[in-house]
């Protein structure tokens, strides 16, 4: 804008030397004055509009533009206004008084979403992932609410989900017997590649940091091992039958298969470079419905639910059962909190927590108010969030205590949560339309 100025003034000299009565000129100096405010003119019209023209044309000028111009991925400037700061008079936030001062949670921020809230898909350093009712992702700064971006996906509804290397990769299947892997860059955000497995519709996924792959259960069309930054076929086991995910066991994968027809499946311990089965042992339960492994001081260690009422601790490596637990109600879900203590949440409203190492009880409460399907847990705040199931309030969450599953307060909203997670010394509620942030401080 300035240089354009420039160019004018250079004109407009020229202009009024040339015209000046009392500065007699030669026609050589003459036609060096009448190009130079031609010239000068000309420039100064280019330089005036050339800033709008590269706005339009050149996609690093426009980031809105540069982002459309991906192939599969559209992406958004953040929303107006998204920050509601902290009112103490704002009935909405009133619940913040009520909480203990031992608690120390301050409120953040609380985001108006464009496109209402459908489920949470991960949070991490830079990126609070999200699906919203049209199947899309979206995603921004999970620190202050801005950096928005949406990605054209049409997932209506997710199998499974993992994170490894800053890549998320999603598992849908939008058409009958296909699954559809999709890999998300989360540092740009795109989509890097998406690839189809034919002939099933469920099953779980792994990454594994030793191979950086995706190691997928496919059911029907066996175990698929992928190259996470490519999607390329690192390996295939179509004989095996298994739609839950692969375990690390020491140096190999473990892979369970259950009885299907006449074949009454086994465990196979699998090469992880080459898919080669390495052993193959029976089954110590043919039922087993689901497993969670974690990592302790003496290697890692899988926590099994055999079925509706019994579960267990197996030491993958040998397959040697560590300690059973048989209960009378049916199992909801088990959650491990540490490598110390885990939950156990039964059907008529139970909450169990138990020692890992041995199965004992450390203490059990009724929660007929809460919703025990939907619980999240902050093993280093020792809290753990439900949403409430009473219709009168159905708008509120309960916040227990971790130490002894006492209650604590609840936090009142205008809307139904359909989410809560922690991220940190952060923890977020999320309800159809609005997300609100909080943070625990010392």
């Amino acid at each position: 804008m300035i240089l354009s100025w420039a160019f004018f003034l250079v004109s407009v000299v020229c202009a009024l030397m040339i015209t000046s009565v009392k500065l007699p000129l030669t026609r050589k100096y003459r036609k060096v004055l009448i190009s130079t405010a031609v010239s000068g003119m000309i420039l100064g019209v280019a330089t005036w509009f050339m800033p709008l023209l590269l706005r339009k044309v050149n996609p690093v000028q426009s980031k809105k533009i540069a982002m459309e111009q991906l192939p599969i991925t559209s992406w958004e400037e953040p929303l107006d206004n998204p920050i509601t700061t902290l009112d103490t008079n704002y009935d909405e936030m009133s619940w913040l008084k009520k909480i203990p001062d031992s608690q120390k949670i301050k409120f953040k921020f609380k985001l108006r979403l464009e496109n209402d809230f459908k489920k949470l898909i991960t949070i991490q350093e830079n990126q609070f992932v999200y699906l919203d009712q049209d199947g899309d992702l979206r995603g921004f700064d999970p620190y202050t609410a801005l950096n928005h971006w949406k990605i054209h996906i049409g997932i209506k509804k997710i199998i499974t989900q993992v994170v490894g290397q800053k890549r998320l990769f999603l598992i849908d299947a939008p058409k009958n017997e296909m699954l559809r892997i999709s890999c998300i860059d989360l540092l740009t955000p795109s989509i890097l590649w998406q690839r189809m497995i034919p002939e099933s519709k469920e099953g779980a996924a792994v990454f594994d940091f030793e191979t950086q792959s995706l190691v997928v259960s496919t059911a029907s069309d066996g175990i698929w091992s992928l190259r996470s930054k490519t999607g390329e076929i690192l390996w295939k086991k179509p004989e095996i039958y298994t739609k839950t995910k692969v375990l690390l066991a020491g140096k190999n994968f473990l892979a369970f298969e259950p009885p299907v027809g006449k074949n009454i499946g086994s465990w196979y311990f699998i090469d992880p470079l080459t898919g080669l089965v390495v052993q193959k042992k029976n089954h110590i339960y043919p039922e087993m419905e689901n497993f969670t492994s974690f990592n302790t001081a003496e290697g890692v260690e899988v926590l099994a639910q055999v079925n509706a009422t019994q579960y267990f601790l197996l030491n993958p490596v040998d397959l040697t059962v560590i300690w059973s637990q048989t209960s009378i109600d049916p199992i909801l879900k088990l959650t491990i909190i540490d490598e110390h203590r885990f939950l156990v949440a039964y059907e008529n409203k139970v909450l169990e927590q138990r020692n890992l190492k041995t199965g004992e009880l450390i203490w059990q409460k009724k929660m007929n108010q809460v919703d025990l399907t939907a619980f999240k847990i902050d093993a280093a705040q020792n809290l753990l969030l439900a949403p409430a199931t009473d219709l009168d309030d159905r708008k509120g969450t309960g916040f227990y205590s971790l130490e002894d599953g006492n209650y604590l307060f609840t936090a009142q909203m205008a809307e139904p949560a359909l989410g809560m997670d922690f991220f940190g010394d952060w923890f977020y509620l999320m309800g159809e339309t609005f997300i609100w942030a909080f943070q625990h401080t010392n």
